[in-house]
């Protein structure tokens, strides 16, 4: 897995923001008082954990070299601890209320980055296929 590129990692970023807001949306609107100020600070907890999860990602792809299920459970981690201080840190206190942002936020979060791991595998796969085609001419 190679590194992102500056177009991607803000893509993911944003994307990282709007789960974020998704998942914290049905709880914000229990109580839609502070509506944008949530909205917003939900956002950047996404935000904070997609980067946080794509930095640790890159780094151990890049430094570890460990497999793809270490990787996984790595980034899990960082999305329930992330998910669980984002949500504490905004005044949540119901901790089913806490428990089921933790699993939506895990559920949208390791799908989306499953869809980032299967296009990175066949990017690679098909630049393997080019440099081997060039490698033969010589």
């Amino acid at each position: 897995m190679k590194g992102f590129s500056l177009k991607e990692f803000i893509i993911i970023a944003l994307v990282s923001g709007i789960i974020g807001d998704l998942v914290a949306l049905p709880f914000i609107l229990k109580t839609p008082e502070n509506l944008t100020m949530d909205l917003l600070g939900s956002f950047g907890v996404g935000l904070s954990i997609g980067v946080i999860a794509m930095i640790t990602s890159y780094f151990i792809f890049r430094n570890i070299r460990t497999n793809t299920f270490q990787a996984f459970t790595s980034l899990a981690v960082i999305i329930g601890f992330g998910t669980y201080l984002g949500a504490y840190f905004m005044g949540e206190r119901n901790l089913p209320d806490i428990f089921i942002m933790i699993f939506s936020a895990e559920l949208v979060g390791n799908s989306f980055a499953c869809l980032i791991y299967r296009r990175a595998v066949k990017l690679n796969e098909h630049l393997k296929k080019v440099q081997d085609k060039f490698s033969r001419k010589k």
